[in-house]
């Protein structure tokens, strides 16, 4: 059994003829061609951290969309954190008020105090998640992407169109 794996593992290594891995800028010489061959000139791409993205937007309401260069996002995101905030400590701050004089009171103010701490962990969570895309998504390239909506004659309907280009693969 093994000596079938190493003749089919050595058989696409014995039907290869001439293949020679050269360092860069050297030169080969096959049949009356010389062929030089060059170094890729690779280009620096700016990009930005993913996880830092992620620590960015944890740690306070919006940088990370400040991060990744999404500055009306980021100021959403800082006002409605900020606000959901502020209404929690509000109604924190009414229900001690109330807390000897009307229990019902109380619990209802509590509840409103709880809600406002669940939506704030709600959008806590979405600002982290959506600057952690937006990193990775940092060098995507927008002109070539469209989406188009419009009315469909022959249906009666509308007629929804997204065109995204598929790079090539070499």
């Amino acid at each position: 059994m093994s000596l079938l794996f190493t003749v089919l593992m050595m058989s696409p290594l014995a039907c290869q003829t001439e293949a020679q891995i050269l360092p860069a800028d050297t030169s080969k010489v096959s049949g009356n061609k010389a062929v030089v061959l060059k170094p890729k000139q690779t280009e620096e791409i700016p990009s930005k951290s993913p996880t830092g993205a992620l620590i960015r937007s944890a740690v306070f309401p919006g940088w990370g969309q400040f991060y990744t260069k999404h500055y009306i996002k980021g100021g959403l995101i800082l006002c409605l954190e900020s606000g959901l905030i502020v209404s929690a400590l509000i109604e924190d701050k009414k229900a001690q008020d109330v807390y000897l004089t009307g229990y019902e009171e109380y619990l209802e103010r509590m509840d409103r105090r709880n809600g406002y701490i669940w939506w704030t962990v709600g959008v806590v969570a979405y600002s982290m998640l959506d600057a952690y895309v937006d990193a990775h998504l940092f060098n995507f390239d927008e002109d070539d992407v469209s989406i188009s909506i419009e009315p469909s004659p022959d249906t009666g309907g509308v007629r929804f169109s997204l065109r995204v280009p598929i790079p090539e693969f070499r």
